[in-house]
């Protein structure tokens, strides 16, 4: 694409974004349901469904590995007849989890009216505390393949303070906060 195309889309995206901005609220539901529906028409009417797909039934899962006691179908097994993708045959250890807190324990398990909100809640709650963002050092790769990065050290979640100091400028959830 030549230099003044270029210029002639960004121009013609400016004079969109104009023309859209001064638009009423039905001008705009009529622009969306007019594109809508020729996207409608451009799609596929018909769509072919197959009711001959065999049933295919792994079995149970009732193979064990012997070090670590992760469970296995029994197709899973690997050359020499070993299960070890998990352990690599006890090679690789995990410090077992601490307990769970006293809390999150008797909300989980007791049937009170907050513990039972909870565990009708708990996907809204686990998605409050989600907002984190992961932390990485970047460093460009060499060559002139396609863009990619490598992380380096360890990968962390953190969750930034509300308002950015005064060195600093907003990033992440703080540009989420428009009027404070």
């Amino acid at each position: 694409m030549n230099l003044s195309r270029a210029v002639g889309y960004i121009i013609r995206n400016e004079q969109r974004r104009t023309e859209r901005s001064q638009e009423t609220v039905q001008e705009s539901t009529v622009r969306r349901r007019i594109r809508n529906e020729a996207d409608n028409r451009r799609r596929p009417k018909r769509v072919c469904i197959r009711n001959d797909v065999e049933e295919h039934n792994c079995g149970t899962m009732s193979e064990q590995c012997g070090f670590c006691g992760a469970v296995y179908w029994k197709e899973e097994k690997n050359t020499a007849h070993k299960y070890t993708i998990c352990c690599h045959d006890g090679k690789v250890q995990l410090p077992a989890f601490p307990d769970a807190p006293e809390l999150l324990k008797a909300l989980l398990t007791e049937n009170s009216p907050d513990a039972k909100n909870y565990r009708q809640r708990i996907r809204e709650y686990n998605s409050a505390f989600a907002f984190a963002s992961m932390g990485a050092q970047i460093k460009p790769p060499r060559g002139t393949g396609p863009y990619c990065y490598c992380l380096h050290g360890q990968v962390y979640h953190r969750v930034s303070p509300l308002y950015a100091s005064d060195q600093h400028k907003e990033s992440y959830g703080q540009l989420y906060i428009f009027d404070s």
